[in-house]
């Protein structure tokens, strides 16, 4: 499974990846800390397929509702 997952907060990723680990096999996350940087891993389709999208609500640079509603509308 592959899972974007956009997270400011180190002590939160750290928490979510053992979680997960746990139970996802094969569990590949590509980890960002701003909506810019995880809009960038939608620059080339062909490398960018997710799964899963994990984002924090409050960000630096927005809020991941709105990050969401982007990635829908691609």
């Amino acid at each position: 499974m592959k899972i974007l997952y956009v997270e400011d907060n180190q002590m939160d990723v750290d928490l979510t990846r053992k979680a997960l680990e746990k139970s996802v096999p094969n569990l590949e996350m590509d980890i960002v800390r701003t909506i810019q940087l995880a809009k960038s891993k939608f620059a080339n389709a062909n490398e960018s397929v997710f799964d899963l999208i994990l984002t924090d609500m409050h960000l630096p640079d927005g809020d991941g509702i709105t990050f969401l509603e982007w990635v829908r509308d691609k």
